[in-house]
This record gives C-alpha cells, structure tokens and sequence, in this order.
C-alpha cells in the first residue's frame, strides 16, 4: 500500500516473463501504395492548408520509416511493465532497404530480400535517438556502500535466500528502483509541505502525483481508469567480479512478538558486498520523466542528490544497513542544459556531488519552482 509500506493482505501475485538475453529475428515490410499517397496528401492539406505534390508526401513517409528504423535501433519497451524496466528491445544493426520496384533488378532484390544495387533504390541505417528535450534523464554511477540482497531462493540448500541473479549478474529489478524512488518523492513533498497539494485529485479524480509516477483514476472512490506512468527506470545489473562478491551471513531469528531471539533458530543468507570503491562505480542507475515540468524537474533534482548521499536503500532489509549506495558519476539532462557530477577529493578530504558541468543558478531556479 502506497505511503505505508504495508502489503496489501490477499494481493499476492505473480507473473511469468523472459528472462534478458532472448533473441531474435526480425522483419518488417512497408508498402507503400498511391492510395496511401492520395489519402495522405489530403489529410496534410487539412491539417495545415498547405498544397502538398506527390514528391512531398513521398518524402513525408519516406521519413516516417527512417524514424521506425532508429527507434528500433535505440530501443523501444514493448509489453507490460515498460515503466519498471521490463519489455525492452533492441534491434542491432537496422537497415531499411527502399526497393522503388522501377526495374526487374529492382523486383529481384525485393523478392530475395536482399541489397538492392540499383541506382534508384536506397539503403538506411538506424542512429540514436536524442530525447526530446521536455524529457528529463537522470543517470548515477554508485559503488555499494553496505551489503545488499534482493531475496530469492537459491540453489544452495544452506542458504535461506540468496541475490537475485539473471544470466549470470546479480540484479535489482526495476520494480523496486522505481518503488524506492517513488517512496522517496513523496518523503521529500510531505517534508515540504507540498504533500497536500499533490495528493488532491483533479475533476477527472487524478492526483498529480498519478500523473507523475502512475495510479488510478478514482471518481467517489469508484475506480474509473488507469493513469500510466510517466516516470521510467531500467533494471540494475551488477558484474560478479573480485570487487562484488557474494558471502554468507548467519543471524539470530526475531521473535516479533517479544523482540528477542527466538533460541536455536538461526537461518544463513547470501547478500552481496563491495570490497573496494571504484572510480566509475558498480551500479548504474537511469530515470527518464517525459513531459517533465521546471517543477517537477526541481524535484528530481532533489531526489538526484539524496540518491547520492546515501539516502535511499534498495533491496530487502534495510532496517539492518543493507542497500545503501553512494554516488561517484551522474549526470541530469533536461531541455537544453545539462548538468554533470563527480566526487572530487583533496588530501584527505572529499567533496560529493560537485557540479563540474552546467550552472548552478539554473539547478537553483529549477529547485525554486518546486517551492
């Protein structure tokens, strides 16, 4: 339950996915008719009350294709849960080939298909895509600054949960970096008083808190909708190597009625633990907001730099000192400014989160729309 932290009783689920790896072929065919350029034509002349030839809409879908091919190229979240990190896929080295069907070389390349070499036809290969720059990304680079576990049943009998790993890497899935976060936005809005305010639902019965992070549209508390997130993180893998290894912890069982041990009940966990900083860090963590206001931009801001500190735990018992994490790299991007932060130390002090690019009075104005 979303501001207790207390799971809601008989709404245990669980859901079957693939696991990172899977791969694939992939195909995808664009015919392009005179019809299509008819139709299309008439809908741009509509739309803007331009005059538009046959050459124009042409290029008008030529460069609707172009555009499939680098998102797919970039990566594109299909399914369900593409908010918490799941469903997203990439196609490597994506081509489209343009057949302009103008010759019978033309016609056997596209029956084979395969490169075209005909003068007429084209080849385009997939870029990057830049977000758009009302898309807020955030991006930290973190080293482990205490043990973390995210519970699973492993393999070995003599544990009694181990760290979820996913082919071969220890992972935190996306669901609990965005549960964390989430839990973390609205700690900073009720110490700032803003709480309140967020938290009241719209005509529609939307709260705009919702409208950030997702929820239900709720009319006289009777459910009418959903609302989707527009916050949206990836999962966090974490390299075995000799720097995260994996060791064994036996502790005392908790009587929770007393708070005492409970005698000769013991039980042995596996959690992960960082034996020497590193400059680049261990774990990298990205957020992107889309449609991302200054305020809420003020916001992230401010959940940017208490991820930094230490501030937010990930994984299961934290009430022990587990999931803590310490910023060394990071980087905000949000419409033309970008801001860069590393850790800087001097003798035998250390500075955390110095600004080495961007300005810090726009950081500041950003912070002040939230207020």
């Amino acid at each position: 339950m979303y501001g207790s932290r207390i799971a809601k009783e008989g709404q245990l689920y669980d859901y079957e996915a693939i696991d990172r790896g899977a791969k694939g072929d992939f195909l995808m065919e664009c015919i392009l008719r005179e019809g299509h350029i008819k139709s299309l034509r008439t809908y741009l002349e509509k739309k803007d009350g331009n005059t538009w030839d046959d050459s124009a809409v042409l290029e008008f879908l030529e460069n609707t294709v172009r555009c499939l091919v680098n998102i797919l190229f970039s990566g594109v979240a299909v399914g369900k849960f593409t908010t918490k990190g799941f469903g997203k896929i990439q196609v490597q080295d994506c081509k489209a080939m343009q057949y302009r069907l103008k010759s019978n070389a033309s016609i056997r390349h596209w029956l084979y298909r395969e490169a075209s070499t005909c003068a007429e036809d084209a080849m385009y290969t997939g870029t990057h895509i830049t977000p758009k720059q009302e898309t807020l990304v955030m991006k930290v680079s973190a080293n482990i600054a205490t043990s973390l576990i995210v519970r699973t049943q492993g393999d070995n009998p003599a544990m009694d949960s181990t760290m979820l790993i996913s082919q071969g890497d220890y992972v935190i899935p996306g669901s609990s970096v965005k549960g964390v976060i989430r839990h973390h936005t609205q700690y900073i809005l009720e110490k700032m008083g803003l709480w309140e305010v967020w938290n009241t639902p719209n005509q529609e019965g939307v709260t705009r808190f919702d409208t950030l992070f997702g929820g239900m549209k709720k009319v006289n508390n009777v459910v009418t909708g959903l609302v989707k997130s527009r916050v949206s993180v990836d999962e966090v893998y974490i390299k075995k190597s000799k720097q995260v290894v994996a060791k064994p912890q036996t502790r005392n069982r908790i009587d929770r009625f007393t708070g005492g041990t409970i005698d000769s009940a013991l039980f042995t966990e596996e959690p992960i633990w960082q034996v020497n900083s590193n400059a680049d860090g261990t774990i990298s963590i990205e957020l992107e907001v889309k449609h991302c206001t200054p305020e809420e931009a003020g916001l992230f801001i401010i959940v940017f730099r208490d991820l930094w500190m230490g501030k937010l735990t990930f994984g299961g018992e934290a009430s022990v000192g587990r999931g803590r994490i310490f910023g060394v790299q990071g980087s905000i991007s949000y419409q033309q400014d970008t801001f860069t932060f590393t850790n800087e130390t001097k003798g035998s002090n250390t500075s955390y989160a110095v600004l080495s690019q961007g300005d810090v009075n726009q950081l500041n104005q950003y912070i002040s729309k939230l207020m």
